[in-house]
């Protein structure tokens, strides 16, 4: 299914016709009542329209949390806001779920990059596995393609979704604001959903704890002028499916992810080294 969801900006705000979702606003900041008693009654209408429910919570983070990152009282609190969804709206929504949005805003996220990515693993953990957990990143201040890899490589972000407003990059997977991704988007106006072919390039992006940048690639994603994938080299194996070409800087590649390129050209599949012409 390909996600249509409105970005409502209020409540009970009238949903566009061609949407087949709509997102629903939580507060679980610290201080938060966790009163959401008018949002059932809101998204039981929505449900009756045939419409599947985006819930956006709205934690505080992370230029608005009253307290740092590393105060556990403030953790635990979030955890409650999280726990209480889980009894009082997923539980009975459960089939007309979409998913979870844990943050919306800048992909800098207002601080400590990496600080801040690994708090949205650890409230992601509190949700059920089955529960797709999303966060909006805005990329539109990025002007690097290298640098906007960098940011955006799942390995960051193995168990959260990620929705993207701008950059230079292919969408990978939803799209915020503005444009497709390969799985939906979200916004106030409806995108047009065209039937898209497959990515059949990737470029493998080296482990995070290797590099200090993909300025390497920068070139190529410069050069790329068709869909690809970005393909983090530690799943390379379970994301080579569909893929023929693979561009790869050799001199960033981990004797493992060695061991992986020979079974991906077993498998059938291309390797170009970056800088070297790419296919057409």
């Amino acid at each position: 299914m390909i996600w249509k969801v409105f970005d409502a900006s209020r409540l009970g705000e009238q949903v566009p016709k061609g949407f087949n979702g709509v997102k629903i606003s939580l507060d679980g900041q610290m201080l938060s009542e966790l009163d959401w008693h008018g949002v059932r009654e809101v998204a039981q209408s929505y449900i009756k329209k045939g419409l599947k429910i985006l819930w956006d919570f709205d934690f505080g983070l992370f230029d608005r949390l009253p307290l740092s990152l590393g105060n556990e009282t403030q953790f635990l609190s979030l955890g409650l806001a999280i726990d209480h969804f889980l009894s009082t709206l997923w539980k009975p929504f459960e089939e007309e779920t979409l998913g979870v949005n844990m943050y919306q805003g800048g992909i800098d996220f207002s601080g400590d990059f990496d600080a801040c990515a690994d708090y949205l693993e650890l409230l992601r953990n509190r949700f059920p596995e089955e529960i797709p957990v999303l966060v909006c990143v805005d990329a539109s201040g990025v002007q690097s393609a290298s640098d906007l890899a960098q940011l955006l490589n799942k390995e960051r972000f193995e168990r959260v979704h990620l929705a993207v407003r701008g950059g230079s990059l292919p969408i990978q997977e939803f799209a915020w604001g503005k444009g497709c991704g390969q799985r939906g988007f979200i916004a106030r106006e409806l995108c047009e959903v065209y039937a898209r072919e497959s990515a059949r390039t990737g470029v493998l992006l080296p482990p995070l704890s290797e590099v200090t940048s993909y300025q390497s690639l920068e070139g190529v994603f410069r050069e790329l002028r068709f869909p690809y994938r970005l393909i983090p080299e530690g799943s390379l194996t379970t994301e080579w499916d569909d893929l023929d070409y693979l561009v790869v800087n050799s001199q960033e590649v981990t004797p493992s992810g060695r061991r992986q390129l020979q079974g991906f050209c077993a498998a059938g599949g291309t390797i170009i080294e970056a800088g070297e012409p790419l296919p057409g």
